[in-house]
């Protein structure tokens, strides 16, 4: 539930706690074991994005370990999980 809904939490909260609180989330999320939950927390990170479309560090910083972890990844799912 807390997958599918991270996306909107980002959207509510301030950029600050969204760094370092709901990023973490994100990223724990994506590593999950289950299927389900991974998928569900994708649709979060365009909202997270967007939350700092004023601070273009940020921005570019999460894009940069997205793309590390899941760009070249071994794993199917975690290339999946990039696009």
């Amino acid at each position: 539930m807390l997958a599918s809904n991270l996306g909107n939490y980002a959207e509510l909260y301030d950029k600050d706690l969204v760094y370092t609180e709901f990023l973490p989330m994100f990223f724990k999320f994506c590593s999950d074991n289950v299927a389900r939950v991974s998928n569900a927390v994708c649709n979060a990170l365009c909202p997270i994005l967007i939350k700092f479309n004023d601070d273009e560090v940020k921005q570019m910083s999460i894009v940069r370990i997205v793309t590390k972890r899941y760009y070249k990844s071994i794993t199917f799912k975690k290339r999946q999980l990039f696009v």
